[in-house]
Order: structure tokens, then C-alpha cells, then sequence
């Protein structure tokens, strides 16, 4: 799909689904988020972990330089060689080197199934363990892993219109989604791993979506983390990626460092644990 740079995500991502496919870049601004916004940051998203950054779904770009000068490689061809690639310069560096105006984007086949799951855990080590786990067992289904660190869940629950999927009070809050292609064993193959979980002790709670509204309402309690956020005044954000290795110890010394600072900051941590990007936000 071609799509000019003020284009919104939400407007591709129906486009493609009105032709029976799926864009693999989605973030919870879908509807204000634009194109060129997201090749201009590489956007990721929600789905990172199975389809890639923006940058994976760029296969040509319009630009425009600082002299007027327009550069364009709007084939829509998944491999060219007959030059330098210069459209992938210009992903990922806000506006620098020049402006962009039109994207050539990769969709993909849309999925026959899709299932989710919202999970309760120990720690954040569970938590990788667990997301390990559904890689091996899983593969390529697992398209999404989501997380929250307490209190940031308890937080929300106070204050939700709806229903919470699982109690408040656990360190960890997991969303795990799944896309494949057979609707007849994909969600079965998800239960197993997942109640083998609960059995060995690396989950301690779990609920997975037996409907298209269920599976729509554990989103939900994803993008709800935004709308709780967006009310606390004073709130300071950053955006941080961390090697799963180091997540642990870092969350630590960082919550260890502003404490030492201001004992009553307030700390809320969520973002994409299957890629190591997480959501910083200090009060």
C-alpha cells in the first residue's frame, strides 16, 4: 500500500483490512499517530516481537531534501539492488535528512486467529521465562508480549470502567497474543503452554479470551495504562530499551536511585517486553 505521509495509522491499517490483509505496525495513538510520524521514528508498537519495527515495513519512500530536490523509490519491491537503498536513511531520523512524503508499505496476510491471554506473575524474571517459553513452544504465533509492574495495574484497577480481567496486587501483569492461521488448534496450543505454566509455578493467575469482545477487552486493559497515566499531573516519561539481561537490574538501581532522591516518587512501569522498549514514568 502506498500511503502519503499525513495519513493516519488507523486509515492504513483499514485500508488493508478492507482488503483482507493486516499492517504489522500498531500503537495505541493509531488514530493521530501518521505515517510519516512512524517512518520518521521507526516506530514499533504492540507487535514488534512478529512483524518488526517500522522500518521492516517501509519497502520505498518519497522524500524531499532541503533544496527541493525529491528522492523516490516507490517500486514496492520486497528486494532492489540496482543501487543504494536510500529511502532506509531516512527511517528513524526525525526530519533530518530530509522530509517524507509518500511510503511504500508491506502488509501482511491478515490472521484466521487471534488470542490473548492476561497473566499474573511473580516476578520479572517469570515473566522472561515465560516469554521464552511461548517462543519456544509457539514460534512465530506469538505476536505480542505486553507488560505492566506493579503498582501501575493496581492503579488502573481503582479506577476502571470495566471489569478486571485478574485481582490487583501481583509484581507482574502479562498480556501474551497469539495470530495464526488455524483457528482449529491455535488456541488450543496456547492453553497447553500456558496451563503448563501455571503447573510449574511461573504463573499464578491467568485468564485467555474465548471470544473476538473478550480478546478486545484484554486491549483494553493495556491502552487503559494511557488514560490512567494522562490524568496524574507532574508526571515525568521517558522511553528506555534494555537487554532482557540487564532489565531486572536496572529497574532496581533506578528505582533505588530516585528514592534516594525523592522517597515518595511514585514509579509506573509498563511497555514491550518482547522487545525490551518499556514505558518510564516518574511522579
Amino acid at each position: 500500500i502506498v500511503a502519503e505521509a499525513g495519513a493516519t495509522l488507523q486509515a492504513v491499517q483499514e485500508a488493508a483490512d478492507d482488503a483482507g490483509l493486516m499492517f504489522g505496525v500498531d500503537i495505541g495513538a493509531r488514530g493521530s499517530a501518521t505515517v510519516g510520524g512512524n517512518v520518521a521514528t521507526n516506530a514499533g508498537g504492540i507487535r514488534v516481537l512478529r512483524y518488526g519495527m517500522s522500518r521492516a515495513q517501509v519497502l520505498g519512500l518519497e522524500a524531499v531534501l532541503a533544496d527541493g530536490s525529491v528522492l523516490t523509490s516507490l517500486k514496492g519491491l520486497p528486494k532492489d539492488n540496482s543501487g543504494y537503498d536510500l529511502s532506509q536513511l531516512f527511517i528513524g531520523t526525525e526530519g533530518t535528512l530530509g522530509v517524507v512524503t509518500r511510503a511504500a508499505l508491506r502488509l501482511h496476510p491478515k490472521p484466521a486467529s487471534e488470542v490473548n491471554a492476561f497473566c499474573a506473575l511473580p516476578s520479572l524474571g517469570a515473566a522472561i521465562a515465560l516469554l521464552g517459553l511461548l517462543r519456544q513452544k509457539l514460534g512465530p504465533l506469538l505476536s505480542a508480549y505486553e507488560v505492566h509492574f506493579a503498582p501501575l495495574y493496581d492503579v488502573m484497577v481503582a479506577s476502571m470502567a470495566m471489569p478486571a480481567p485478574l485481582p490487583a496486587g501481583a509484581r507482574v501483569y502479562v498480556l501474551a497474543e497469539i495470530q495464526g492461521s488455524e483457528p482449529e488448534s491455535d488456541g488450543e496450543r496456547f492453553a497447553e503452554v500456558l496451563m503448563q505454566a501455571v503447573e510449574d509455578g511461573a504463573i499464578d493467575d491467568v485468564v485467555v479470551s474465548q471470544s473476538p469482545r473478550e480478546f478486545r477487552a484484554l486491549w483494553d486493559v493495556r491502552e487503559d495504562a494511557n488514560r490512567v497515566l494522562f490524568s496524574i499531573k507532574d508526571l515525568v516519561g521517558v522511553d528506555i530499551s534494555i537487554p532482557l539481561a540487564r532489565m531486572d537490574a536496572f529497574l532496581r538501581e533506578a528505582d533505588a536511585a530516585i528514592h534516594a532522591v525523592d522517597p515518595g516518587a511514585d514509579i509506573y512501569v509498563f511497555g514491550h517486553l518482547g522487545d525490551g522498549n518499556l514505558h518510564y514514568q516518574v511522579r
